[in-house]
């Protein structure tokens, strides 16, 4: 059985007569429409579950400050992608914040076990 991710998570099978091709955990569904492969296709004994790599942002890129020549136009657009980027960025702190703080209880837990 196929369980769904409950956050936002992409998950991607292996599926294909050779494993060699990649499908998005959302695309499979047992009935389907025509955008979706079958569920009859995948073979569920050699399902592989696995995350994808998360591309990081660092820092904002340089073609989203504005410029004194922008038209207005291009200023909200700028605006609009360099406030997604820094909510983007905001979240990921905040997933790897989480994340540290769970590694170091674990870490703790592990020595109050010893």
């Amino acid at each position: 059985m196929i369980t769904r991710p409950s956050n936002n998570q992409t998950y991607w099978v292996r599926f294909g007569p050779r494993d060699n091709q990649l499908v998005s955990l959302d695309k499979i569904k047992p009935f389907s429409d025509i955008n979706s492969v079958q569920l009859s296709t995948v073979n569920t004994s050699k399902i592989k579950i696995r995350k994808l790599p998360k591309e990081t942002i660092t820092e904002l890129p340089k073609w989203t400050k504005p410029k004194p020549n922008d038209t207005e136009k291009d200023l909200l657009l700028k605006r609009k992608k360099r406030h997604q980027l820094k909510s983007l960025m905001k979240q990921q702190k905040e997933e790897e914040d989480l994340e540290t703080k769970k590694n170091s209880w674990k870490a703790f837990a592990s020595k109050m076990k010893k």
